[in-house]
């Protein structure tokens, strides 16, 4: 298994792609090659250095949205004085979006090699054209993305490049997926698939990879005038945190400072607006991949320094859980390769007689510091023996140290390499085996949000009866509150949860201050009914159902309860204890609010957004749905009228080809006048020397695509049971004859639906416009016009109207202010004009018939909003300087309040 990232990291990309893709090709269910974000952001260089998009100029360059610090293009070239070329783009591109500035002159390094040349005979047109065509058809990119995939599982282990997500879990994105800022919402909106079991998952997520990089080869380049987009937005979006708002295994990670996280990385650190850090021992992520059959997870992605990154615990059922990830990348500051020699492999060992597998650890130290060879325990088994494998590997230690590896000695002795993060870098030791005391439960912190997540969603039946004085701990959970409850249900705990708890107990007491006897002498007390009894509720526990039956309102006996009581009661004291002596040793820092203040400048500012509303494309999907529906409610088959249309563009190579077949086309007897009419236009336009774009419908595209690779794939089976003649008699004549007939039988019924669609669209359009003015009158002047035509139409005579009707209706205007010719109903596009706070919050200023006027209604909007700012600023300072000089008139006050504050912290 490749875990991804093959590109940017040395001078050897290109060989490196075709010898991975060679060995897949050859051996096809023996090597999987995992797509890296470094890899799918590939997909971008073939829109954003198209030659068009140059000439757009500088100010147009695609930015790097997700960055606000980045360097803009423009900033890049004024800086560096240089012009704006598409060898410009290129650096820019590298060094300033994607995080890889040194791929350029990594790339000239590569080439003079492969054509055996000096660095400096190797132009930097030469470097382009290399980048050019990896991403053509069958270059190094494109070539490594359709062999690749997003994961892998084999046997009880999952590959993927980043981290396995919590909300990336069961998700598959929609292909339209575009690749901008995203909120979660809008990431698991129409076209997403949800909450699919972990094979379902993966094997989702890889077809979805490989579609999307089948649409990019056919749009590599920006379609649409307007809002531009481009084949496999949504494979990019998905190699991005703020696009996927999280939901991805490509760039989530389990690594900070080289090291597992500690839970500041999870909990309180952010990075691109999202959790710097996934949670390696996630409840809800472990109970989904053990109920998939999944107990390793191998990553990558973030590099972990000198060796893996290894986290291994017992887990929920006893049977061991791994995250293993082995990036050893920027392992040593020396050398230009960052690695300083240093090199690593995971091996895993599957057993099939038992279904038990382990990994083996083995490599080498950066800068000839050790070398390492060694196993961890077998999963899918419980631990008996320290022959088992290493048991120290893969835990945190109680001064907060991780034990990473354990190295090859001379002496047979059993020394270790630990390590503890500071920043994007980490401080390495080593020890002894008798040196380390480890943690399994990782630091205080993160032990009592355990313990606490264990003790929350404990069975009713434990917990309904302990009592702290006269507070109960927990209270039986209304029926008005269920609908809230389920969306807290991702830890249910398990007897089996309840052990792993207690098995790592004896590394717990000297932060808890208790002992795993307490909780095993309170465990064996309960009867094999009693613990029957504890299981069921605790599996139970969120079902609605099971919460309104007898089972759940069943108590263990009082004894037992109270018992229990006591060992909880035993750990809230101490952790009292120790609150109340850090808090009294702190010392108060009287100006820590003002210095915060004084570091930080906050933009309380509006952001204008526009959004474009295309009315006519919502009353075409509105007539095109209801028509699927009736075709599928009469037995008929369905007909897509999508109108949206693509750009198809034909090499400078084939122009000349195309052109000859249109010529011989349009001198056909056959042809249609007005079909002659078309071509002779397009032969005009389009000179047989230069580049051809055609406009086609999406939908039809995909389909005749489809059928073409369906009878590329019969010409290859009827090659390979027929003569080389018959072959070419098939391919030249059979097979087109074949496509020429599905065509026949696809398009006019497309065309003739669309038609309708469109017919229907402008009819609607009509009938709003064709509202009268009625100015003037009132709502009883038209209910009195409508009786006249019944009147006229009817063959028997009406009831008269009721006159105190027509009283009240006398005194509302017939037409409403605002109501007439409304443009919802008339326009053929809107413009929405909201305004974004600084908190991320959206107002809706209005939907308006331009874009300028939905500009202006933001702009007087925000002079209010501004205006109003400087008016509580100046208020806010005033009450500020008065209160300063209230305290400057009474200093002794202020010594006062001081000396009662230090009095009351003794």
């Amino acid at each position: 298994v490749f875990g991804g990232d093959l590109f940017d990291r040395g001078n050897g990309d290109l060989r490196l792609a075709r010898e991975l893709v060679r060995l897949k090709k050859r051996h096809p269910e023996r090597v999987f090659l995992i797509m890296g974000n470094r890899d799918i952001n590939k997909m971008r260089l073939t829109a954003e250095l198209e030659a068009d998009e140059v000439r757009r100029g500088k100010n147009a360059a695609y930015p790097a949205w997700w960055d606000a610090n980045a360097t803009t293009l423009t900033d890049f070239l004024e800086k560096k004085q240089l012009p704006d070329t598409r060898v410009n783009r290129l650096k820019w591109i590298l060094q300033c979006t994607m995080g890889s500035p040194k791929a350029f002159a990594l790339r000239r390094e590569e080439l003079a090699h492969l054509e055996h040349k000096a660095v400096s005979d190797i132009s930097d047109e030469e470097v382009l054209n290399s980048f050019d065509r990896s991403v053509e058809e069958d270059g190094e990119v494109t070539s490594y993305l359709q062999n690749a995939q997003i994961g892998v599982i084999i046997g009880d282990t999952l590959f993927v490049h980043g981290a396995v997500e919590r909300q990336a879990l069961g998700f598959v994105p929609s292909p339209t997926l575009r690749y901008i800022r995203n909120s979660p919402e809008d990431v698991r909106g129409k076209g997403s698939r949800c909450d699919l079991p972990l094979r379902e998952w993966i094997e989702g997520l890889n077809t979805f990879a490989a579609d999307q990089v089948d649409t990019w080869q056919l749009s590599p380049d920006w379609q649409g005038n307007g809002e531009r987009v481009r084949g496999g937005e949504a494979l990019m979006a998905y190699q991005s945190r703020p696009a996927m708002a999280l939901h991805t295994v490509v760039v989530t990670c389990y690594v900070d400072g080289h090291s597992m996280p500690a839970r500041k990385a999870i909990d309180k650190d952010k990075f691109e607006g999202y959790q710097k850090c996934s949670d390696p021992l996630s409840p809800e992520v472990v109970k989904y991949l053990l109920e998939g059959g999944v107990r390793r997870i191998v990553v990558g992605h973030k590099p972990s320094g000198a060796a893996p990154a290894v986290l291994r615990t017992s887990g929920p059922d006893g049977l061991g859980y791994e995250v293993v990830s082995g990036d050893t990348n920027y392992a040593s500051p020396k050398g230009p390769c960052l690695r300083g020699g240093s090199w690593c492999e995971v091996r895993i060992s599957l057993n099939p007689s038992d279904g038990t597998s382990r990994t083996r650890l083995h490599g080498k130290l950066p800068d000839d510091s050790g070398e390492y060879d060694f196993c961890l325990p077998a999963l899918g088994t419980p631990v008996k023996s320290d022959d088992e494998g290493d048991q120290l590997i893969g835990h945190e230690t109680t001064e907060g140290w991780w034990v990473r590896v354990r190295l090859l000695t001379s002496d047979g002795s059993r020394r270790y390499l630990l390590s503890k993060g500071k920043g994007r870098k980490a401080d390495y030791i080593m020890k002894d085996a008798t040196e380390i005391e480890v943690c399994s439960a990782r630091c205080k912190d993160q032990a009592a949000k355990a313990l606490w997540s264990l003790i929350a969603r404990f069975p009713m039946a434990l917990l309904r009866g302990v009592r702290f004085g006269d507070c109960p701990l927990v209270r039986r959970v209304t029926s008005s509150e269920e609908d809230e409850d389920d969306s807290v249900s991702n830890v249910a705990v398990s007897w089996q949860s309840i052990g792993w708890i207690t098995d790592n107990l004896p590394h717990w007491h000297f932060t808890f201050g208790i002992s795993a006897d307490d909780f095993y002498t309170w465990k064996d007390s309960l009867s094999k009914d009693e613990q029957a009894l504890l299981l069921k509720q605790a599996q139970n526990e969120f079902s609605k159902k099971f919460r309104k039956s007898d089972e759940f309102t069943q108590d263990l006996p009082e004894e037992k309860i109270q018992s229990f009581a006591k060992v909880l009661k035993k750990f809230f004291d101490n952790e009292k204890d120790d609150y109340k002596k850090e808090a009294d040793q702190r010392v108060p820092d009287y100006d820590a609010l003002k210095n915060k203040a004084a570091l930080v400048s906050y933009d309380f500012g509006l952001k204008r957004r526009v959004v474009e509303i295309d009315r006519d494309a919502d009353r075409r999907w509105m007539y095109a749905s209801m028509k699927l529906r009736k075709d599928e409610e009469a037995g008929k088959e369905a007909i897509n009228s999508a109108p949206k249309e693509d750009a198809y563009k034909f090499s400078e190579d084939t122009v000349a080809q195309v052109h000859k077949f249109l010529s011989e086309a349009n001198s056909a007897s056959s042809a249609p006048a007005d079909t002659k009419a078309a071509i002779d236009k397009v032969l005009k336009e389009t000179p047989a020397d230069k580049e051809l774009s055609v406009r086609f419908p999406r939908i039809m595209h995909e389909h005749i695509y489809k059928k073409v690779s369906d009878l590329q794939k019969e010409i290859a089976e009827f090659g390979a049971n027929h003569s080389e003649a018959e072959t070419k008699e098939f391919k030249t004549r059979t097979a087109p004859e074949e496509l020429l007939k599905y065509m026949e039988e696809l398009l006019p019924p497309y065309w003739e639906a669309r038609e309708a669609n469109e017919k229907k669209v402008e009819n609607l359009k009509a009938f709003f416009r064709s509202q009268k003015a009625s100015a003037g009158k009132t709502k009883a002047d038209v209910v009195k016009e409508i009786f006249k035509v019944m009147s006229a139409h009817s063959d028997t005579p009406l009831p008269p109207l009721d006159e105190e009707m027509l009283a009240d209706l006398s005194k509302i205007p017939a037409q409403l202010e605002g109501e007439f010719k409304h443009n919802w109903g008339t326009a053929e596009k809107l413009y929405k004009s909201e305004a974004i706070d600084s908190f991320g919050n959206k107002y809706l200023l209005g939907v308006f018939e331009t874009k300028g006027e939905a500009e202006k209604a933001f702009d007087e909007w925000n002079k209010e909003y501004d205006q109003a700012g400087a008016d509580v600023k100046e208020s806010l300072s005033g009450w500020a300087k008065q209160q300063e000089a209230n305290l400057a008139e009474d200093q002794d006050a202020v010594d006062r309040m001081r000396k009662a504050l230090e009095e009351a912290r003794r």
